[in-house]
């Protein structure tokens, strides 16, 4: 008995908590279609400023979004410092 009292507290607290503040409102999201690259990832298209698409890889892991030097130099933009980069593997960039 005292188990299904749990199970019915815990139940009670997770349906009555209360949505996050910076939730979006469904006016404000946008489908995007996807696509898969030739390793069969999926990418969506980009734009970066006015230029674009590009395709991105969705990385749902990731911490950070890269883009390869050659678009970076194409688009001009601006380098930044250094950072720290950990892989899959544990390897890391700088």
């Amino acid at each position: 008995m005292a188990g299904a009292a749990l199970a019915l507290l815990a139940y009670v607290a997770f349906v009555t908590i209360p949505a996050a503040s910076g939730a979006q409102d469904a006016s404000e999201v946008e489908v995007l279609r996807t696509t898969t690259d030739s390793a069969d990832r999926m990418t969506v298209p980009v734009q970066i400023g006015d230029k674009g698409p590009y395709r991105f890889l969705i990385d749902t892991g990731s911490q950070k979004t890269a883009l390869s030097t050659d678009l970076a130099l194409r688009l001009a933009l601006p380098a930044h410092d250094k950072l720290r980069i950990v892989g899959v593997s544990g390897a890391q960039i700088t």
